[in-house]
């Protein structure tokens, strides 16, 4: 969470405790953090119990003949294949929120322009200030979206290289 934090926060220029503050309570970054958690965990179990699960799958095929040890190791080869599409959409995900935050949030920002000027002909801060906060959520949401994708990507791509290595072990079986 740390290291997290640490890089949610490179090249800000607010204190510490102003930015956790409001990452804390951005909803998007929120389910950002969420999926990109859910995904390495779900990538963790998944590689686990489909090493657990191989060897069953393995002797259903070998225990399988003609035909049905074709048909038996497509079926066990798909249940392999499953979960990699479920990381795949993770690792997808993550920066489209980033890229709808932007969105939400600089159209937020755009709002307020219209107000800028104070009727006393000064500058009216608090429409200034909707318009930085409309930044700062467009902003924050694109860097956690751009920072969350890269340890999923990473647990997708060993994920997929172990249900490959499984399928291959399939294949051979069948061939």
């Amino acid at each position: 969470a740390g290291v997290a934090f640490a890089l949610l926060r490179y090249g800000s220029s607010l204190p510490e405790a102003d930015l956790s503050h409001r990452l804390l309570l951005n909803p998007l970054i929120a389910a950002q953090c969420g999926i990109a958690l859910a995904a390495l965990l779900f990538a963790l179990i998944t590689v686990w119990a489909t090493r657990k699960s191989f060897d069953s799958l393995l002797a259903d095929v070998d225990a399988a003949s003609g035909e049905a040890r074709n048909e038996t190791a497509l079926l066990a080869m798909g249940e392999i294949d499953a979960p990699a599409s479920l990381l795949s959409y993770a690792a997808w995900l993550l920066p489209v929120s980033g890229f709808i935050g932007t969105v939400l949030g600089i159209a937020a920002a755009i709002g307020p322009l219209e107000n800028l000027g104070a009727p006393t002909g000064g500058v009216n801060a608090s429409a200034i200030k909707e318009v930085l906060d409309g930044l700062e959520f467009a902003f924050d949401t694109t860097r956690t979206g751009l920072l969350t994708v890269a340890p999923v990507m990473a647990a997708s791509i060993f994920a997929e290289r172990q249900f490959d290595r499984q399928k291959a072990s399939f294949h051979a079986r069948t061939t």
